[in-house]
């Protein structure tokens, strides 16, 4: 008697249950890794516009240290503070 039960047990409420949970923890893992894989290209993208934002940076840099020196040169070769020359006229 004793091992019927236990057999209609087994078979009817345990593996059943154990067949559920392994189908759930399939299914979590389908969703999580889709989510990984999602956060990890999105990861990569804000690597990829943080590299180019410092690039950019690093030229508006020397451009600005192009201009301060053009301008340091212009001011050491007219002795000081000047105003920018007039424009030119094109009429010939």
């Amino acid at each position: 008697m004793f091992h019927m039960s236990f057999m209609f047990l087994f078979w009817f409420v345990i593996v059943p249950v154990v067949l559920v949970m392994l189908i759930v923890y399939a299914i979590a893992r389908v969703f999580r890794r889709s989510e990984c894989e999602d956060e990890l290209a999105a990861r990569k993208e804000e690597a990829r516009i943080n590299q180019e934002l410092a690039e950019s940076m690093d030229r508006l840099e020397r451009r600005i240290e192009s201009l301060e020196t053009i301008l340091q040169d212009h001011l050491d070769v007219t002795g000081g503070e000047s105003h920018p020359p007039p424009p030119r006229d094109n009429e010939e």
